[in-house]
């Protein structure tokens, strides 16, 4: 690149598998992380996996269902998986998402680290996750409701960004 440095962001595809693509805490990213880590390239994990079900009516219904998690999964892998621990500069947006999950997610993330604490898990990820959270990973609340908003204190405001999701129509726009 001729000694420019690359700025803007990588997006990180929601991976439904291993044999599709290996899980964000296998350690042949490291060299990529470290990479995006350097250039000061923030990752992204986007609202949407290309879910299909088929054609029945149940399709659109079984997709809202399950987008959420697809959407955000690769957030644990990073997470106890030391990344941010590694690379403090390493920055995650996770964009064209709700966000009602984020409270309770990092609720349920700081349980699994007590409960690990006790087989030596601390030694590895010295933060609880919450606060790797706060440091390293925003939400683009496209679709923020009022009771999410109210939220955001309690996770963190300065991890909230909003997002328009223009043009589409169950955007805030």
């Amino acid at each position: 690149l001729g000694g420019c440095e690359l700025r803007g962001g990588v997006h990180l595809p929601p991976v439904t598998s291993a044999e599709a693509l290996p899980y964000f805490n296998d350690p042949i990213y490291e060299p990529f992380w470290a990479a995006c880590a350097a250039h000061n390239m923030a990752l992204n994990m986007h609202g949407g996996a290309n879910l299909t079900y088929g054609p029945g009516p149940e399709n659109f219904a079984m997709t809202l269902a399950e987008v959420d998690w697809l959407s955000h999964r690769g957030l644990s892998h990073l997470i106890f998986a030391g990344v941010f621990e590694r690379h403090p500069k390493l920055h995650l947006a996770m964009t064209e998402q709700r966000c009602h999950w984020v409270h309770q997610l990092l609720d349920d993330f700081d349980s699994v680290y007590e409960h690990t604490a006790k087989f030596g898990f601390k030694q590895h990820l010295p933060r609880r996750p919450s606060e790797y959270f706060r440091s390293n990973c925003f939400v683009g609340a496209s679709f923020l409701s009022r009771p999410e908003c109210e939220q955001r204190g309690e996770v963190g405001n300065m991890c909230f960004m909003w997002g328009s999701d223009y043009p589409h129509n169950e955007g805030t726009w």
